[in-house]
């Protein structure tokens, strides 16, 4: 594994890094089961029904993430790893951020801003120039405000999931030191339930105004092009 960067010295101090994919998978593979079972229940449905193409990234989960091409990175806090977020080549320079997850019992740390901050640097180690994600504003609003706060702007759904307010979100790389000024204090964003971080309906007109789609991606994590 590579160390991205470690906190402060502490009974519960944490590391973030990137998966060792032979050694780490297994725990890889147990908190994607956790995200599926988290999302079954916050979403009250079968998650592979609003996630097509979750059942083939399942099957071919030791090869989805892999390196060279692609990254998993991790969290641990101890010996135990708590937290991923997928970085997946899904095209030329577009790169698709996917299963950002942690336990319940490691919340409440700022570890999910940290898997982002991360997984952000590693897309630009990959040659990404565009990073692209799908989130629901109503089942992942905690979520949506790291996005937001990590310089990520709304773009329309791109057809991955089908869950109630989703939305795409899409950062230009290179951005990630400005969305830093945000470090020692709480990133003023917009609250996902007013205003322009309302999606009216889930799909407020004027949020989406002037934007358009990605270009159609793949299915599961088979690469295009």
């Amino acid at each position: 594994m590579t160390t991205i960067e470690t906190a402060a010295a502490s009974p519960a101090s944490s590391l973030v890094l990137v998966a060792s994919w032979a050694a780490d998978l297994p725990e890889v593979r147990g908190l994607i089961n956790g995200y599926v079972d988290w999302l079954a229940v916050a979403a009250d449905t079968d998650p592979a029904t609003v996630q097509p193409t979750l059942s083939s990234e399942l099957a071919t989960l030791d090869s989805c993430y892999a390196p060279p091409t692609d990254r998993m990175v991790g969290v641990r806090v101890g010996d135990e790893m708590v937290g991923t977020a997928g970085v997946h080549v899904r095209a030329h320079e577009v790169i698709e951020l996917k299963r950002v997850y942690r336990r319940s019992s490691a919340r409440g740390r700022n570890l999910g801003r940290r898997l982002v901050e991360a997984a952000i640097r590693e897309a630009e180690r990959l040659g990404g120039r565009r990073l692209i994600l799908e989130t629901s504003t109503a089942v992942m609003p905690a979520a949506y405000r790291i996005y937001l706060g990590c310089g990520f702007r709304p773009i329309p759904s791109y057809g991955h999931m089908d869950v109630e307010c989703v939305i795409g979100m899409e950062l230009t790389l290179g951005g990630l030191s400005a969305a830093r000024s945000y470090r020692g204090g709480s990133p003023r964003v917009p609250d996902p339930t007013s205003g322009v971080g309302a999606l009216a309906g889930c799909r407020g007109p004027d949020l989406f105004r002037g934007l358009r789609p990605p270009a159609p991606l793949s299915a599961g994590c088979s690469r295009a092009g």
